[in-house]
């Protein structure tokens, strides 16, 4: 078998998505195509309702695990750094936890995330408890834009804005944030910790952890 045909028949547990950076892609990729699915051609539509929850949990999901890459690659010095000011246990478990409470605290666009992707996973989010739920679902309307219009396409699309709330003593009050909002900073906010801490590099994880 040639070298080329070796490596390509490794499997990997996340197929070819092996770094961090390319997590932070799928997350971008997601929040694009989010963007799309939010479209419709009539104001509430049943498919672009559907379509936009399913992508608005992927991205929740992908943003959520972007954590627990960061935490299995990062070294032991950078973990005490980051958890250095939450109080906590000291096992492996209670450690990465405080390193969530770090991230959210930090980001409350993660701790949103956090909250959407253990609800979708578990229906009730009686694990990691967060104060977040659904607000109102909207539809705006989007004029063509000059230019852009092509020949058939209408004059008017509708975009499904899906809203959460994080209430609770940490949270804001109850004001409704748009999801795709929240991914967008999170996306952010991770590009910017990485980028940061030294983790874009080409780090892959091949072996189960």
């Amino acid at each position: 078998m040639a070298q080329d045909d070796q490596e390509l028949s490794i499997i990997f547990r996340s197929f070819h998505v092996r770094t961090i950076g390319e997590m932070l892609k799928k997350l971008e990729w997601e929040i694009s195509r989010l963007k799309v699915d939010m479209l419709s051609e009539l104001p509430y539509s049943a498919t672009a309702l559907r379509a936009s929850s399913y992508g608005a949990i992927n991205a929740a999901i992908t943003a959520f695990h972007i954590s627990d890459w960061i935490w299995a690659i990062s070294s032991d010095k950078q973990k005490a750094l980051w958890i250095k000011d939450v109080p906590g246990g000291k096992d492996k478990k209670a450690q990465k936890l405080r390193f969530q409470i770090m991230l959210k605290n930090e980001c409350p666009a993660f701790q949103i995330c956090r909250g959407i992707a253990n609800s979708a996973k578990h229906l009730v989010d009686d694990k990691y408890p967060e104060p977040v739920r659904n607000g109102k679902t909207q539809n705006l309307p989007v004029p063509a834009r000059a230019g852009a219009l092509r020949a058939g396409e209408p004059l008017m699309k509708y975009s499904v804005e899906l809203t959460t709330i994080l209430g609770g003593s940490d949270g804001d009050g109850g004001v409704p944030h748009r999801a795709i909002d929240v991914f967008t900073k999170a996306y952010e906010f991770f590009d910017s910790f990485c980028l940061e801490h030294g983790l874009l590099e080409d780090i892959v994880l091949d072996t189960p952890h």
